[in-house]
């Protein structure tokens, strides 16, 4: 009998042992087609478009798109916490909420919020999503669907069935593995860009919180949307000419991880391939 019990005890110890990611979750390719091609096309609403709103309440109440989803990007993360952009790690309980909301993985959404004059709320929100495994998600200023606009509170959608979390893992790093990979920099080999406010990157230079080993160029995060919210294609060739090529590794950071979140969005969707948000942000490298 103890020839069986302990095989089992130590196999019960092994799978308790795993992290959260490994553990109850699959991971899968990256592909970005969806996306990319997405971005090509014209932003038509229709039947098999879910529309989600990462706006305030109020805003949403005020003045939104008939058939919306009211939903936060705070709903995913501890945001009352002192690192309040990352992440939860119950996966499973996010997905059922987009479950409950209609959204599948191969839902076609897109996520409107305030643009270039908000704090990159949906391109956040986006991110989450594309984490999860939804694989195609657009973002867009909300008025550029200004016709469309309504006031009054949006009728639920028909929940799907619950959907296990399929984990885009490529496109977030975490603590360890910035602080790693961030070495590599002053090589080149890995590229940083820090989309804070120009004010706030020079205050606290060009290293990040003292360490010089960990470079990043500034690009704030506005500069990677147009005035439509829509990811900026005029960065293209802003990138290049600074050294930061389509093919090439790039990590993202910002104070919390929402606006890096969003310009990770925006890269992705115009092409990059490898991108990395760090959305325990610059907050966790300081106080953790």
């Amino acid at each position: 009998m103890s020839r069986i019990i302990l095989p089992f005890l130590f196999f019960a110890l092994l799978v308790s042992c795993q992290s959260p990611e490994t553990k109850l979750y699959s991971k899968f390719d990256a592909d970005y087609s969806a996306l990319v091609e997405g971005r090509k096309k014209k932003l038509i609403l229709n039947k098999d478009v879910i529309i989600v709103d990462a706006r305030k309440r109020f805003d949403h109440t005020m003045l939104n798109i008939p058939g919306s989803i009211l939903l936060s990007w705070e709903e995913f993360t501890d945001h009352r916490s002192e690192r309040p952009g990352l992440l939860q790690d119950d996966y499973s309980r996010m997905t059922q909420r987009l479950a409950r909301l209609g959204i599948t993985p191969d839902t076609n959404v897109i996520v409107v919020g305030y643009g270039v004059h908000g704090r990159g709320e949906e391109g956040r929100l986006a991110w989450t999503l594309l984490y999860l495994g939804v694989k195609n998600v657009q973002v867009a200023e909300i008025h550029l669907f200004k016709k469309h606009l309504r006031q009054g509170t949006a009728q639920p959608r028909e929940p799907v069935p619950y959907w296990k979390p399929k984990l885009l893992s490529p496109i977030r790093i975490r603590k360890a593995e910035f602080l790693e990979l961030a070495k590599s920099a002053r090589q080149n080999k890995v590229r940083i860009i820090d989309v804070r406010s120009e004010r706030e990157y020079l205050k606290g230079s060009t290293a990040i919180f003292g360490m010089p080993e960990i470079t990043a160029i500034n690009i704030e995060w506005r500069e990677f949307y147009n005035r439509q919210g829509r990811p900026n294609l005029d960065l293209i060739s802003k990138l290049k000419a600074i050294g930061i090529h389509f093919g090439d590794s790039i990590v993202v950071v910002s104070n919390k991880g929402i606006r890096s979140a969003a310009v990770t969005t925006a890269l992705l969707t115009l092409g990059y391939q490898n991108v990395k948000n760090y959305d325990g942000g610059l907050v966790e490298i300081k106080n953790y």
